[in-house]
């Protein structure tokens, strides 16, 4: 992805379109189309993945976020296409949480492959959640982190991302969408 490891990040209209593979010889290879492995809380704005991610712990935005106390992990505004293989755990936008008290937010965004939804596992204190509003997954899954379904043609409508998900088309180019095909919004 972009970075292997950061603490404490925010990151904004970015994006990955390559492929990205972790190993490790213990087993805790953490890959994403973004970062790797975070610490200490994250925000993501106006991005997205469309490469594939291959690691033990794997996602579509990033792999791994391990804070060791209270941390917010916030997502706006972004999606995942992208193939996610994590052989351990994987989610179309955060591959495994663990650590302290976690506050997830994922607001407005898009999980166009995983079964396993916006997040692959997550591990914290009582007290710890996730929160998942106005987002939308094209795959049916088996996980509570999973938006409303939504489909192909939904995809394919400038008005959903404008209207719908409220993404600007300051920001966001809606000029050659075919989600069948992989192809959905582009950063301007």
């Amino acid at each position: 992805g972009l970075i292997g490891y950061c603490s404490t990040s925010t990151i904004t209209d970015s994006y990955n379109d390559g492929s990205v593979s972790a190993s490790a010889s213990n087993d805790y290879a953490c890959a994403g189309g973004l970062i790797g492995f975070s610490e200490h809380g994250i925000t993501i704005t106006n991005s997205y993945n469309s490469g594939t991610i291959i690691g033990s712990y794997a996602g579509g935005l990033f792999g791994v976020e391990n804070g060791p106390s209270d941390f917010t992990i916030t997502i706006t505004n972004s999606y995942n296409n992208g193939i996610v293989n994590g052989n351990t755990s994987s989610g179309d936008a955060i591959g495994y949480v663990s650590g302290g008290y976690y506050y997830i937010t994922i607001t407005n965004c898009i999980s166009g492959y995983s079964t396993n939804g916006f997040v692959g596992d997550a591990s914290g204190w009582d007290g710890s959640y996730t929160i998942i509003t106005n987002s939308y997954s094209l795959v049916s899954g088996n996980s509570s982190y999973n938006g409303t379904l939504c489909t192909i043609n939904q995809l394919n409508s400038v008005d959903f991302y404008t209207e719908t998900l409220g993404w600007s088309e300051d920001v966001w180019d809606f000029s050659d969408l075919d989600a069948a095909n992989g192809k959905y919004p582009k950063l301007k």
